[in-house]
């Protein structure tokens, strides 16, 4: 993994875990079961942020938390597109 793929991911983790703590606790948990069954960090990565961001609408916070939760899942799937590739063909 490059550090750039590393970083954004470690900058969401670190936005939500500041304006969105329960859903930062939500994605580091589908993070940590989707990595002990598959051993790719990349899906995993991605499998979390798309939870933290589905539960950010349902947990009574701002909107506008909310908001920024995609911008930073764009951001994570535009840096990871390689690696989404890779999955989809099963060589990640």
């Amino acid at each position: 993994m490059t550090s750039r793929r590393a970083g954004a991911v470690a900058t969401a983790l670190g936005v939500f875990g500041v304006l969105l703590p329960l859903a930062a606790l939500f994605g580091f948990l589908v993070y940590a079961a989707i990595f002990a069954a598959s051993r790719v960090s990349s899906l995993a990565s991605l499998g979390g942020s798309l939870v933290a961001v589905s539960s950010s609408f349902f947990i009574g916070r701002p909107r506008e938390y909310s908001a920024l939760a995609v911008a930073l899942l764009v951001l994570i799937l535009y840096t990871h597109r390689g690696n989404i590739g890779r999955i989809l063909k099963r060589t990640e």
